[in-house]
């Protein structure tokens, strides 16, 4: 039986793209993620910036084309990652306080001034433990949860000089 090798043929170059045009947008999306969390946002990570990157005197057009595509993915990539730790500490930090909220509910519905909260309380308690796959944890365990939090959130603004 004989085999027909297929030609293989050369991928499509990529069109070009204004890199520069892009990278702008994307600083601006990096100077909007601190409004996220007003308090505790971290600092923007270090970048190089494009004059600090080394490039040799005499490149091609083609490996200009590439340099301009990985900048552009190391900028996306970037974004992503600050959005994703910005949103990371808006949920912990919304965590927090509604652990707060339950824990001033659950104390007033014990009363027995404020029955009808106890619905609530219950509600609240059965989401948390579908949600997280725990009991809702002691008020001193979340209080111990949030410092740490917190220390790890100084922690990161320091190592980026904020």
């Amino acid at each position: 039986m004989q085999r027909r090798m297929k030609k293989r043929t050369k991928p499509k170059p990529l069109p070009p793209i204004d890199a520069e045009g892009i990278l702008q947008v994307l600083a601006k999306v990096r100077e909007l993620i601190p409004h996220l969390n007003k308090d505790e946002a971290l600092p923007p990570r270090k970048s190089v910036g494009s004059d600090e990157r080394m490039a040799p005197a005499f490149i091609s057009a083609d490996a200009v084309e590439e340099f301009g595509y990985q900048a552009v993915i190391e900028g996306l990539e970037s974004v992503a990652q600050e959005i994703s730790e910005a949103l990371e500490q808006k949920h912990a930090k919304l965590v927090e306080d509604s652990l707060r909220v339950y824990y001033k509910m659950e104390e007033l519905s014990l009363t027995g001034e404020h029955d009808e909260l106890i619905p609530q309380v219950k509600d609240l308690r059965e989401t948390y433990e579908r949600t997280y796959g725990e009991p809702i944890p002691t008020p001193e365990e979340a209080e111990r949860r949030a410092r740490k939090r917190t220390r790890e959130l100084e922690r990161k603004k320091a190592e980026r000089g904020g």
